[in-house]
């Protein structure tokens, strides 16, 4: 495998990092410079880091531990939602909802704050005050220089 595509492999795996849960697993095949990659709810994420790869591994391979976007509740859910999280260290905290093209549509936390649990209420309106439309969204949480990201269904 390539030093690029362990690369992607590695960004990819960590902007899907999820909790712990029982019984889930993260597929990621890399053949012949073709992935065919495979997302199921991540319980954990572990690689091989035996061969070279450019840049410092220790900081990709924690991504995921030191953050988790846990998810919201209700989902799907109608008019409001909660979108919890946990911070392992203290961090510039982003948390936005964004649309399926990837545009925001309201920012819920642009702050530093500190190591802990938190929770969110987003009351399904944009920054400007308008009614979101009913569909598919995502909770996109940025700490520092790392994301995280779970689909949000409102429903009317």
């Amino acid at each position: 495998m390539t030093n690029r595509l362990k690369l992607i492999a590695i960004l990819i795996a960590t902007m899907f990092a999820l909790p712990a849960i029982a019984q889930t697993q993260m597929v990621i095949h890399m053949t012949g410079g073709d992935s065919i990659i495979a997302v199921r709810d991540i319980a954990r994420i572990s690689f091989d880091l035996n061969s070279s790869v450019p840049g410092d591994l220790n900081k990709w391979r924690h991504l995921a531990e030191a953050f988790r976007l846990l998810g919201n509740y209700p989902n799907p859910f109608n008019p409001s939602t909660t979108i919890s999280y946990e911070l392992g260290a203290p961090g510039q905290v982003e948390l936005k909802v964004l649309d399926l093209q990837g545009r925001e549509i309201a920012t819920l936390v642009a702050n530093r704050q500190a190591a802990g649990s938190y929770q969110v209420q987003w009351d399904g309106r944009s920054s400007s005050g308008e009614k979101a439309a009913s569909g598919a969204y995502f909770s996109h949480l940025k700490v520092n220089d790392a994301v995280q990201t779970r689909q949000l269904l409102m429903l009317k």
